[in-house]
């Protein structure tokens, strides 16, 4: 439980290297994929809290698994590093060990979804109209 700060993995957020790839590669992709994260996550972490507050289990290792799959995906490698930490715990019934996982994947998010916006933000050169309005709204 020593690394449970940092996993052994660097700094907070998420990775560049994935995120220049995908927004090289499949750069309306990545938009949809970034838009839909941000819009999903917040209600599976409270579906993760609310497991854990519930004490149940299976709930809280099938919350965890999902969000953790998905932030893998955005190139959230410390995210879904501690989401694997719950999921084991939840699986091996060790919830009284989760609520500083909790704390500390909350606080992840919070890094990921700001450096999410501030990329979305910050990428204007592949059609600003749309993509500011698909931002907005969710579709043209």
């Amino acid at each position: 439980e020593a690394s449970v700060k940092d996993g052994g993995l660097s700094a907070p957020g998420i990775d560049p290297a994935v995120v220049s790839q995908m927004k090289t590669s499949l750069p309306d992709v990545w938009k949809s994929i970034v838009g839909i994260f941000l819009e999903t996550a917040p209600e599976a972490l409270q579906s993760l809290r609310q497991a854990y507050e519930g004490g149940d289990g299976p709930a809280l290792q099938m919350a965890a698994h999902s969000l953790k799959s998905s932030s893998a995906n955005m190139g959230a490698a410390r995210l879904a590093f501690l989401l694997d930490l719950i999921e084991s715990a939840a699986r091996e019934g060790r919830l009284d060990s989760v609520a500083a996982m909790l704390a500390d994947t909350m606080a992840e998010y919070d890094a990921v979804a700001a450096a999410l916006a501030a990329d979305e933000a910050g990428d204007d050169d592949a059609g600003p109209a749309d993509a500011d309005s698909r931002a907005r709204h969710g579709s043209g």
